[in-house]
């Protein structure tokens, strides 16, 4: 089976991009004995869904892939009791398939008759099925997985969200190739009451890396949604915001002293400059929302200063780049007429 397949299982084919699918092929000797000998005959799939997984074995024909294929799943209650006639009108690409690369638009018909079946285990005229019917009329169905917890006393709905951010603002963009997605968690239970949980994919989570959820309280799920949407909007573009002035003021100070430059982060987060017998660090995490850090140290280990750097980020670059050039200067002189005292005194 070419591994090629199954990279498209992602956002624009089975799920929320960003999500690992587990896929596991396993091959059985053929019929001259010979283990050497092996042919594909079963592939287990697992794909990220809600709060849980959606897992699936399908069974091939090994001497004939253009079949389609059968699948067990690993929630029996699924297409427990459907027909060969049903199951062709819920999944067309059973009835169309020719090919083992159909694969994809199977799974996408398959996610979308499992997400009919969750619902249709909610109790009708329910809190559960309502806060989920005002979701999905506001966000619709491709934003929406929903899943009913098993085993539970009073049964529980996970949806997971995702978010419809505007990420076109923002100056710090994931790399290409990489769609970032911001998706809420949300578990509303019979009693009414609602916990809430936020999952931002890495380029994301690099950008808000300060956002808290308000609590759900007694928001109606489609306000919540809208609030958090509009909490995490906020809090990366004001990431994005950061990280172009952090990269601006070191950009500046480089070209201000480009013989001074000894090493520079990936993320502009740290930047390490040079002096005689010193060496001065300016870190810069968390600027300009809080104050950065200037590290000044001997090259001989001698000595060490480290003291908090407020940076004005509505003054012009070229201003605060000579502040913090002259705040190098102050300390070093400092540290010569300490070290002069020192020698004084023996």
């Amino acid at each position: 089976m070419p591994e090629s397949l199954f990279s498209e299982i992602c956002l624009d084919e089975v799920g929320f991009l960003g999500s690992q699918c587990s896929v596991e092929e396993c091959r059985s000797a053929d019929d001259t004995g010979d283990s050497s000998c092996t042919t594909l005959d079963r592939v287990s799939i697992t794909v990220p869904y809600s709060n849980a997984s959606f897992g699936l074995r399908l069974l091939l024909s090994a001497d004939n892939l253009e079949l389609a294929p059968d699948f067990i799943f690993d929630d029996p209650t699924f297409l427990s009791s459907c027909d060969a006639a049903d199951l062709e009108k819920l999944v067309p690409a059973l009835r169309d398939w020719r090919r083992l690369s159909d694969l994809p638009a199977l799974l996408r018909q398959l996610l979308t008759a499992y997400k009919s079946h969750v619902v249709s285990r909610l109790t009708p005229g329910g809190a559960l099925l309502d806060g989920y019917s005002q979701l999905l009329a506001e966000l619709g169905p491709d934003a929406l997985e929903p899943m009913v917890a098993a085993g539970e006393v009073r049964p529980a709905l996970y949806v997971l969200v995702r978010l419809p951010l505007d990420l076109s603002t923002l100056w710090e963009r994931p790399p290409p190739g990489r769609r970032p997605c911001a998706l809420l968690l949300l578990k509303a239970t019979e009693n009414g009451g609602v916990k809430a949980r936020l999952r931002l994919s890495p380029a994301l989570a690099a950008l808000a890396t300060d956002c808290r959820l308000p609590p759900p309280a007694s928001r109606p799920l489609t306000e919540y949604v809208q609030l958090v949407t509009e909490l995490t909007q906020r809090q990366l573009q004001e990431g994005s915001d950061a990280g172009r002035a952090r990269r601006l003021l070191v950009a500046a100070l480089v070209t201000a002293a480009p013989d001074r430059l000894l090493d520079l982060s990936a993320d502009c987060s740290r930047i390490s400059l040079r002096w005689d017998g010193a060496v001065a660090e300016l870190l810069l995490a968390a600027y300009p929302r809080r104050p950065a850090t200037l590290c000044l140290a001997s090259t001989a280990g001698r000595w060490r200063r480290e003291v908090p750097l407020t940076l004005s980020h509505s003054a012009p670059v070229p201003e605060v780049v000579d502040m913090i050039l002259d705040k190098v200067e102050e300390l070093l002189k400092g540290v010569d007429r300490d070290s002069d005292s020192d020698e004084s005194l023996l």
